[in-house]
């Protein structure tokens, strides 16, 4: 019984112990590892070929169309429609001259044989007022002419009385006769002054009747509304039997023959597109419109810069003059359409795609497998790419690939 206990409890002291010679032994005897070094990453990359020139990329923008002249038509008279053309409708086109509205003329008509009654009135009296002038003036030249001889005829007979021939009673005849006379002459003055006044009066008259026939004309001549030059009509708003008032608006007249588009580009662009004087140089511009399936593009030159900073966004409003346009395509203002014009040349200049350039100062080149980095000043951003300057040269390959162990040194293949 003792025996089976002590080999009971021996047995497994002499497994383990078993267990820690074989483990000894296994690890005594088990191959050595040399450990070796990892292999180095190559990144995929895109590259391009940098050529150094003058560059002169476009500048695409997007904007409207919108029209040189585009004015409201409005009422210059108050009274009824008697007349509304067929063409006075939304879209319609139209030529200047063209009656497009006509407002019932009779109290004008009315106003005019009035002014016009009233001028003949006036101008008929300044008839009679002059012819009444004309009588004083031979009056008062016949009065002086009578004091003459009377003035002579009084020192004719004073020498007679010297001689002792003459009596004082003659003399006095002449001088009360020569009295009568003097005064009738310094009433005809006075008449004179008062009939000049009243011809002034009638002049003055005359002018104020004039101007009311005038106005007269015009209230008339307003009564017909044209238009003023070719376009297309658009918010109408007049019928016949409906009574206008003054300065009630009709409709609008949008001249389509004369069109801009207006775009918006940045500072840099701006400052770029403008010569040293600060005005633009009469640059060609192509501006495009896209309609369904179709592209139409019209020649314009830029024609002239915006009032104002865009604020929100920076920048400036340019426009561009469409060239010889005759309004016949179906090109309307509102409409959307796309921009290019040449920018500024750059000397000495290599175009990349804007993935070659790294914080805008350096771009990495491939040399023998690995990458190089090189310093370059960013010029202008064109589009998805950019144009620099620097140390790059005809001929680098330049990487357009970006990732996150970018860096001088870094081994590359090349797609």
């Amino acid at each position: 019984m003792r025996v089976k206990t002590i080999f009971k409890f021996a047995l497994p002291l002499l497994v383990l112990g078993g267990a820690v010679v074989v483990a000894g032994v296994l690890q005594a005897t088990k191959p050595e590892l040399v450990p070796t070094a990892p292999a180095e990453r190559s990144w995929l990359v895109s590259t391009t070929i940098a050529k150094v020139e003058t560059v002169q990329p476009d500048v695409i923008a997007y904007g409207e169309i919108v029209a040189v002249r585009d004015i409201e038509l409005r009422a210059a008279v108050a009274g009824p429609v008697i007349e509304a053309s067929p063409a006075f409708l939304d879209g319609a086109k139209v030529k200047a001259g063209n009656v497009l509205v006509r407002i019932d003329p009779f109290e004008f008509e009315i106003a005019l044989g009035e002014a016009s009654a009233a001028l003949a009135e006036a101008e008929a009296r300044l008839i009679e007022l002059s012819a009444q002038i004309a009588a004083e003036e031979a009056s008062l030249k016949q009065n002086n002419s009578q004091i003459a001889l009377t003035e002579r005829e009084l020192k004719r007979r004073e020498k007679l009385k010297e001689g002792g021939v003459g009596t004082d009673k003659s003399i006095d005849d002449v001088r009360m006769q020569m009295s009568e006379r003097e005064e009738a002459r310094t009433q005809r003055r006075e008449n004179l002054k008062a009939w000049r006044a009243r011809a002034d009066q009638s002049r003055a008259q005359i002018t104020r009747l004039e101007l009311a026939k005038k106005r007269a004309q015009r209230d008339l001549d307003d009564a017909t509304i044209r238009a003023p030059f070719d376009g297309y009509l658009t918010e109408t708003a007049a019928s016949l039997g409906k009574r206008l008032g003054p300065n009630d608006r009709i409709g609008r007249l949008i001249d389509v023959s004369s069109l801009e588009a207006k775009f918006h580009v940045s500072d840099a662009v701006y400052g770029r597109l403008i010569n040293g004087k600060g005005t633009l140089d009469d640059k060609k511009v192509a501006v495009r419109w896209r309609s369904g399936d179709s592209v139409r593009e019209f020649d314009a030159t830029l024609a002239r810069i915006g009032s104002r900073t865009a604020a929100s966004s920076g920048g400036i409003e340019l426009y561009a003059r469409l060239n010889a346009f005759d309004g016949e395509t179906p090109l309307r203002p509102g409409a959307f359409v796309e921009i290019e014009l040449a920018d500024r040349m750059f000397e000495q200049a290599a175009l990349l795609p804007d993935t070659a350039l790294h914080d805008d100062k350096m771009i990495y080149v491939v040399t023998d497998g690995r990458l190089e980095v090189r310093q370059v000043q960013l010029l202008a951003r064109a589009g998805n790419d950019v144009i620099v300057q620097g140390k790059v040269k005809t001929g680098d390959v330049v990487v357009t690939s970006r990732f996150a162990e970018i860096g001088p040194g870094a081994k590359v293949t090349q797609r």
